[in-house]
């Protein structure tokens, strides 16, 4: 009877389908007349936010991916609870799909309205261009220490040493060469986040402006 319930709950796990990788999913259609309004910066800074958002939302993904992926292993042999665990970011792939259609459409309105392409600096003017950013495609390895910018020798050995760190965790930098490292989850009562994320950020921001996050855990989510 156990072994007949561990079949059935496999075959319902594999018909319902593990968590996507976020370069398999596909983006969903968005009119550019959406943007009908919008002047180039504004196209610009829009989709400076949207990638900003497909980047971090990417790595919750993937993650989810191979976790999923993981468990599929060891439910294949042990059945359940493992199989159980499957899945539960259908909502997230739907916002990743709907955000890299959102993205499409702004650079459509840029193209239109003879813009820089919206995925250039939210300052960009100018002829028209093509897009400059592939969603799916990471600024850099993560572990290309020269490729992070405004860091000084000192901030590059902070780098180094964030990497060796395990996840989860966070690498955030600042136009002026101010950086913070942050990893692992905490359970301090006090004002901070717990999560790596938000408490770089607050971090970094309590020393200057423009902060803005490079890496969380082994991806770069850094948009020029």
């Amino acid at each position: 009877m156990l072994l007949k319930t561990g079949i059935c709950l496999l075959a319902l796990a594999m018909l319902a389908g593990c968590s996507t990788a976020s370069k398999n999913i596909a983006a969903t259609y968005t009119s550019p007349q959406q943007y009908q309004s919008y002047d180039c910066v504004q196209l610009a800074q829009e989709s400076h936010r949207i990638l900003v958002r497909v980047k971090q939302l990417g790595v919750q993904l993937d993650k989810a991916a191979a976790n999923d992926q993981a468990i599929g292993v060891v439910g294949a042999v042990l059945f359940w609870p493992a199989l159980l665990a499957l899945g539960g970011t259908k909502q997230q792939e739907a916002e990743y799909a709907r955000l890299k259609g959102d993205y499409e459409a702004a650079e459509q309105a840029a193209i239109a309205k003879k813009c820089a392409s919206a995925s250039s600096s939210p300052l960009a003017k100018g002829k028209q261009t093509t897009a400059l950013v592939d969603l799916d495609k990471d600024f850099a390895n993560v572990t290309d220490v020269q490729a992070v910018p405004f860091l000084n020798d000192r901030g590059r050995e902070g780098y180094l040493h964030w990497l060796n760190q395990k996840s989860p965790k966070a690498f955030v930098v600042a136009p002026n060469g101010t950086w913070n490292a942050t990893w692992g989850l905490t359970s301090t009562s006090g004002a901070e986040s717990p999560e790596p994320l938000p408490r770089a950020l607050a971090r970094c921001e309590k020393r200057t402006q423009g902060c803005k996050v490079y890496a969380v855990d082994d991806r770069v989510v850094w948009v020029p």
